[in-house]
């Protein structure tokens, strides 16, 4: 008998457990819904695609105004928009967003959450989102830009620091050769 009410115990907790969990897809989707996530990353994708025709049409240069050159950037613009579209689709973003999610935060967590949201602050935080997230974008880019631009500072430095050392190890070869003899 007591073994039959501690199975029943057991079973009820379970069940409680499992109900808990229930809720937790439903309150990740809403929250999905009620940022628009979805299009936040569609919105990302275009910006992403806008910075990167950008920085190739900057990195060309010149060269850019050549007929065939301008063929070449416009086809792989083209391509990459297509790949874009593969990296932020929104199939495979929403379940890492939905697994983060409730790995994340407990169900009253994402109670408190949605709830926030659905509120004024929320509404005006879910509206500013698409900004916030292509002005760090283009502050990632103008990174990346000064970085590239000290990589290529660094690389002139070095191989100027090896041509000279090179300079060197040539000129003190010969008196090596004569001080062996």
């Amino acid at each position: 008998m007591k073994s039959l009410a501690c199975l029943f115990i057991l079973t009820i907790i379970l069940s409680a457990v499992s109900a808990a969990e229930d809720k937790k897809p439903a309150l990740i989707g809403e929250f999905l819904a009620i940022t628009d996530a979805r299009g936040t990353l569609e919105k990302l994708r275009l910006d992403n695609v806008a910075q990167t025709r950008n920085l190739l049409f900057q990195q060309a240069g010149e060269q850019a105004k050549n007929p065939l050159m301008l063929r070449l950037l416009n086809r792989a613009m083209e391509k990459y928009a297509d790949y874009s579209k593969e990296i932020f689709d929104w199939s495979k973003w929403e379940k890492k967003y939905s697994t983060l999610y409730s790995d994340l935060f407990s169900e009253a967590e994402l109670e408190g959450i949605v709830s926030f949201y659905n509120s004024g602050a929320g509404r005006a935080m879910t509206r500013a989102q698409p900004e916030i997230g292509k002005r760090m974008q283009e502050q990632m880019f103008a990174g990346a830009s000064a970085g590239n631009e000290r990589i290529d500072q660094i690389m002139k430095e070095t191989i100027a620091e090896i041509q000279e050392e090179v300079r060197k190890e040539e000129a003190n070869q010969p008196a090596q050769t004569t001080a062996g003899r």
